[in-house]
């Protein structure tokens, strides 16, 4: 019998593609320990509809995990000592600003992976969707990659590709398309009991 929650860290901000991975994720029956959310000192401006703010306030990551039991945590650097001593199987980012250190993605027994909205190594940083739609871009995907110490560099584990046509060709609809396969494969990654590179 499955167990009712996954060894799971998830790391992701208010943003819809966190937001979209996290619920596909709790759909598809595997709901993470915890949510870490970035801390930030007020309202960041951004076009990504992010909605973290400060400590205590709402957004629409914290009510998911609320409502479905799972535990938040603050980390402004992506790791605090309210996370050392624990061990997780996994460590699955979805959207996050900060690079993670060694010592908080060897908090994962497994491997510590990002979800990326892109198909690597394409399009990597901090905009991939609005980069791939000003490009037109035909090969939309996601990218599910170990972690390393830059930004969307690490060893690539899985990728799928997904078409979109034209009159659906927007940012929520290639954010929900590839939140929600990343999803499915991050899940299908646990239940092969992968292992990250040492």
């Amino acid at each position: 019998m499955k167990p009712d929650r996954d060894r799971t860290l998830f790391f992701g901000t208010g943003a819809f593609f966190s937001v979209t991975v996290l619920s596909n994720l709790i759909e598809l029956g595997h709901r993470p320990i915890s949510v870490v959310i970035p801390e930030y000192p007020g309202v960041i401006p951004e076009t990504d509809n992010l909605l973290t703010e400060q400590k205590g306030s709402k957004n629409p990551l914290i009510n998911l995990a609320e409502t479905n039991e799972i535990g938040v945590i603050f980390a402004p650097s992506g790791h605090t000592p309210e996370l050392e001593h624990k061990a997780f199987e996994y460590i699955l980012v979805a959207c996050w600003p900060y690079l993670l250190s060694p010592a908080a993605c060897q908090l994962a027994n497994k491997a510590a992976l990002n979800l990326h909205p892109s198909l690597l190594p394409k399009y990597r940083g901090a905009n991939p969707v609005d980069e791939q739609i000003e490009y037109c871009e035909n090969q939309l995907g996601i990218t599910l990659h170990e972690l390393d110490q830059t930004f969307d560099t690490g060893p690539i584990v899985k990728q799928a590709g997904f078409k979109l046509d034209k009159k659906s060709y927007y940012r929520e609809n290639l954010e929900y398309q590839a939140a929600k396969l990343g999803a499915a494969l991050f899940i299908q990654m646990t239940e092969n009991n992968y292992v990250g590179k040492p």
